[in-house]
Formats: structure tokens, C-alpha cells, sequence
């Protein structure tokens, strides 16, 4: 790059590509800064508190810890590469497996806990 390309500003030599991406970055602060309002900050805040109270509720169980390590299983990963075709025969035949009979039963309690949990929601929205 010729020394005629680079600028001189407040004692820092730029070139252009420098200037490109400070222009860039710019327009994407204008950007934000313009989008930002009350309810945009609200609706943020509101999207976070839930958020936290979720992870909240998982970290205080063991499910996060089961899930990792159910997540960081070998065979869970050959699936996901190569996912098996289960027919209504092979579930069955799957169900006879321990591991899925006690994964199974966890997804059920699971499904209980938000049924009863969705019940309540709704009966609690109701009064007020």
C-alpha cells in the first residue's frame, strides 16, 4: 500500500481497509442505536427473565447433568450421523432395552410435571 492510500488521524495511520470497517461499524451502532427503545428493552428483559428462571430450574435438578452426559454418549452421536429407521416393530423391540425403558419413563414424568404445571397455569391465569 502506497503512502498516499494510508491516513493520518490523531496520530494513528489508517489505511483503507481500517476506514471500511470503522464506517461499517458505524452504521451498525446507528443501527442498534435507533432500534433500541423502552419496549424493545422490556421485551428483552422479559425474553431474559424467563430464560434465567428456566436455567435456573435446570440447574437446580439433576437433569442438566444427566443430559450432558446422555448427550456426550457415543451412541447417541452415531445416530445423529447416521439416525436409525425405526419402524412400530423396532420401537417395540427397543422398549425392551432397560436404558429406553428408563428414558422413557423420565420423558413421561416429564410430560406429567408440564401437564400438571400447564393446569395450573391456566387455572392460576383464570382467577386474575
Amino acid at each position: 500500500m502506497s503512502e498516499e492510500e494510508r491516513k493520518d488521524v490523531q496520530g494513528m495511520e489508517l489505511d483503507p481497509n481500517d476506514l471500511d470497517t470503522l464506517v461499517d461499524m458505524l452504521k451498525t451502532y446507528r443501527l442498534l442505536q435507533n432500534y433500541m427503545n423502552d419496549e424493545t428493552l422490556k421485551g428483552i428483559a422479559d425474553v431474559e427473565s424467563s430464560m434465567f428462571k428456566l436455567l435456573n430450574a435446570m440447574i437446580s435438578t439433576d437433569f442438566v447433568d444427566v443430559l450432558e452426559r446422555g448427550l456426550q454418549e457415543p451412541e447417541f452421536d452415531k445416530a445423529l450421523l447416521e439416525p436409525p429407521q425405526l419402524g412400530m416393530m423396532g420401537i417395540i423391540r427397543e422398549l425392551k432395552d432397560e436404558d429406553v425403558q428408563k428414558g422413557v419413563g423420565v420423558m413421561m414424568e416429564l410430560l406429567k410435571a408440564i401437564g400438571k404445571a400447564s393446569t395450573e397455569n391456566n387455572e392460576f391465569k383464570s382467577r386474575h
